[in-house]
């Protein structure tokens, strides 16, 4: 595991907030970022990054999650669909390529590492989804960056 820290400028996004469990992440998370993909491209907004997860708590089994897209300028929302931001800071690095499945093993590295190395592990947290699984089918290629403030 190779562990960058790197500085990330404010992102403005357009997102959806909800409370998933790990039994429905995935189901959740597909249906999010369909209707997002739907409300940009019906109001020609430009996408300015990869689809994110940010992680504001994780309880056990339960999970709320922001999933969001960076967009080029503020924009409005409708419904669940709100403008947000993903903060200007001092972030760790860790890239994974493989199934999403595979993320637990990557993150029982990451969070002692960055306990290790004298960095709280809080939340929010967010995972950027790289890799377009409906283009890329082969889910050992999948890259997914984590993205952890320091």
């Amino acid at each position: 595991m190779e562990v960058t820290i790197e500085e990330v400028p404010e992102r403005t996004t357009l997102a959806i907030r909800e409370r998933m469990t790990m039994e429905s992440i995935s189901d959740s998370m597909g249906r999010i970022y369909m209707a997002l993909m739907s409300y940009i491209g019906s109001r020609g907004y430009e996408m300015t990054g990869p689809p994110y997860a940010r992680y504001f708590c994780m309880d056990g089994d339960s999970f709320d999650v922001e999933c969001g897209v960076p967009v080029k300028a503020p924009v409005e929302g409708a419904g669940d669909i709100v403008p947000s931001t993903l903060p200007g800071c001092k972030v760790a690095v860790v890239i994974h390529v493989g199934p999403y499945e595979g993320l637990k093993g990557t993150y029982d590295e990451f969070v002692p590492w960055l306990e290790e190395n004298g960095h709280e592990v809080n939340v929010p947290m967010w995972e950027e989804y790289l890799t377009d699984p409906d283009v890329e089918r082969d889910p050992e290629k999948w890259v997914t960056r984590i993205v952890w403030p320091i």
